[in-house]
């Protein structure tokens, strides 16, 4: 008899266990907080059901966000996307409801996919015909549908307004990536003289700067940047290397036209004087053209592109001179104003539009650049990593970090 009470009171105790488990879940589900998650890893895995063994509804990217709406177990829940697609089989939609028990809700039009819901008669249904098989719907995901990913891949990154700002945000990152990428490729494919990346190269800058909220944007961006850069080296070069070759070619020319023109004048002075000579005089000796002047050495593509810019502030000086002042006597009007730098000469090697210089000038102590050089009158590549003692003038810096000059001539 007292047994029979024991097994009797066990078993009244048990529906009761059960209860204040259901009951502490519930709890938990209502203490459930819905925040924003952001993916922290590439190709993480969002699936049907709350199972690694679960069917896989598609792959997530690192910096995804997502509004995380409930747990279970070792996986959050949110709702599905715009972008998940559903499919009904059309056989049981009648007059756009569902015309049957239990109709099976796929994630592909085929009766293989995985199962995310299930509709009853009466309920209504709108959608187009799949493109992939006409013989199903292709639907929203209805809003009840939760889908789930590991907690170890989802950070918490606040409330649930995070993802609204950030979406706005995103929205701009993606336009300033997308609108550097067309404006490259449209800069690139212009002559090297007319290319400005400048303004595009500050929003790659701009999105690479984003590593914490945006890491593939980021990571995108700075991509970009070193290939921009190494294809505009490539068209510098080019664009030097047929400099030198049309400087070569015109020294070659005024050397020919100038043995030419001396070899003419010669031929002329010779008949003018057996034309006006006045007494017979002994058959002077043939008169043998001195020998052309070798022309000076051809200048380097670098000293070539600078000398327009030289030639416009010898314009402007000489518009406020009188007589016709040569650009000789403009550069020893310069050198009396000028000043001496001794430093080490270095390449300034950063591809950037609107430099004020070829070459940086380093301080002999600690080797940090103290000025921009340039010049059409040195061949400052001749002296590269060396000690020197330069006459310089100052020239405009175009707002860099240093003070730039123009390079007059080296002193011993």
């Amino acid at each position: 008899m007292f047994r029979s009470h024991i097994l009797t009171v066990s078993f009244l105790c048990a529906p009761l266990a059960l209860s204040a488990q259901e009951a502490s879940k519930e709890t938990e589900k209502a203490q459930f907080k819905p925040f924003t998650g952001r993916v922290s890893g590439n190709k993480v895995r969002m699936r049907a059901k709350p199972a690694l063994d679960a069917p896989i509804v598609k792959e997530l990217r690192s910096g995804d966000l997502y509004i995380i709406t409930g747990e279970n177990d070792e996986f959050y829940s949110m709702p599905a996307t715009k972008d998940i697609r559903a499919y009904v089989h059309r056989k049981f939609i009648i007059d756009g409801a569902i015309d049957g028990s239990k109709v099976n809700v796929r994630l592909s039009p085929t009766t293989d996919a995985p199962v995310i819901a299930q509709l009853n008669t009466g309920d209504k249904v709108q959608g187009k015909v799949s493109a992939e098989d006409p013989k199903w719907l292709e639907i929203d995901t209805p809003d009840y549908v939760q889908f789930y990913v590991a907690k170890d891949y989802v950070e918490n990154i606040g409330g649930p307004e995070v993802l609204l700002r950030l979406q706005k945000k995103t929205e701009r990152v993606n336009k300033l990536l997308a609108e550097a990428k067309k404006g490259i490729a449209e800069q690139l494919a212009k002559p090297y003289e007319s290319i400005d990346l400048d303004e595009h190269l500050q929003d790659l800058t701009e999105v690479s700067r984003e590593i914490e909220e945006f890491p593939a944007q980021a990571q995108e961006a700075r991509q970009l940047i070193r290939q921009t850069n190494d294809t505009f080296l490539q068209k510098k070069i080019k664009y030097l290397e047929s400099l030198t070759q049309n400087s070569k070619e015109n020294w070659s020319r005024k050397s020919d036209e100038l043995r030419k023109e001396i070899s003419e004048q010669t031929k002329r002075m010779e008949e003018l004087e057996a034309k006006y000579s006045l007494e017979p005089q002994a058959k002077p000796a043939p008169v043998v053209a001195a020998p052309a002047p070798a022309p000076a050495s051809p200048k380097t593509a670098e000293m070539l592109a600078w000398e327009p810019v030289e030639n416009e502030l010898y314009q402007k000086w000489a518009r406020h001179q009188t007589g016709n002042p040569t650009l000789d006597e403009f550069y020893r009007r310069q050198s009396d104003s000028g000043r001496t730098l001794r430093g080490i000469l270095a390449p300034y090697n950063h591809s950037v539009k609107g430099r004020p210089g070829d070459y940086v000038l380093l301080t002999e102590t600690s080797k940090t650049p103290a000025a921009y050089l340039y010049s059409t009158k040195v061949n400052l590549a001749d002296h590269l990593g060396q000690p020197v003692t330069l006459r310089v003038v100052e020239r405009s810096n175009r707002n860099f970090a240093f003070p730039a000059y123009y390079v007059l001539y080296m002193e011993q």
